[in-house]
């Protein structure tokens, strides 16, 4: 038995320094033939990934739950609303996307500029506005 795995890492050893298709990149496990993962791109930046997972969410956030404000508070405040219920109000937003109404656009990205604007406050502050530590 022992003879056998040691013949068998031989040739898996030999199959690995031949083999002109075997990935330096990409070790492989001759036994299992399945292929060891690499690290993915957003693995090797996870900054990138953070502002993704935060642009996602924003955006999800400007889709779904702004509209749903704006028609609660619309409705209260000003009544039905004049082309139908919510679905007509998505729909209109939808219709204002493909269209380019800057309105509705706003209403989308609004999300994230009040968390780019947040940022930039917090950066002017540290950057100019804290107090020293050398006081």
């Amino acid at each position: 038995m022992l003879v056998a795995g040691a013949a068998r890492d031989n040739v898996a050893h030999a199959l690995k320094l031949q083999s002109p298709l075997v990935n330096q990149h990409t070790p492989t496990d001759i036994a299992t033939a399945q292929a060891v993962p690499r690290e993915s791109f957003l693995q090797k930046h996870p900054r990138l990934r953070r502002e993704l997972y935060i642009l996602g969410g924003a955006l999800a956030t400007g889709l779904i739950v702004m509209p749903v404000c704006v028609y609660v508070v619309g409705t209260l405040t000003l009544g039905p609303y004049a082309s139908g219920g919510w679905v007509a109000l998505f729909a209109d937003l939808f219709k204002g996307l493909v269209r380019g109404w800057w309105v509705t656009w706003g209403i989308v990205l609004g999300p994230y500029a009040l968390i780019a604007f947040v940022r930039g406050v917090c950066l002017i502050y540290r950057r100019f506005l804290r107090p020293s530590d050398s006081d």
